[in-house]
């Protein structure tokens, strides 16, 4: 699955944060977005994405997009 960085800006919280974002096998045909909130836990310590991986072709095809927590005292 491919992967991709980029950053997010929120005028309304004033901040910018990293999100990743895995691209489904057929981009254009994907009906679904699933969205991880706090991504670095998700990635880090449940490791969703290899979850994702062993469920490629057992689920229907989605975008995932995971979005970093600006910082713990933020949350």
């Amino acid at each position: 699955m491919k992967e991709t960085t980029d950053r997010i800006r929120s005028v309304y919280l004033k901040n910018e944060r990293p999100i990743w974002i895995r691209e489904p096998i057929a981009p254009m045909l994907a009906q679904s977005l699933t969205i991880f909130l706090d991504g670095e836990l998700y990635r880090e310590r449940v490791g969703a994405s290899g979850v994702i991986d062993a469920l490629q072709g057992k689920v229907a095809d989605s975008w995932f997009v995971f979005v970093s927590m600006e910082s713990v005292e933020a949350r």
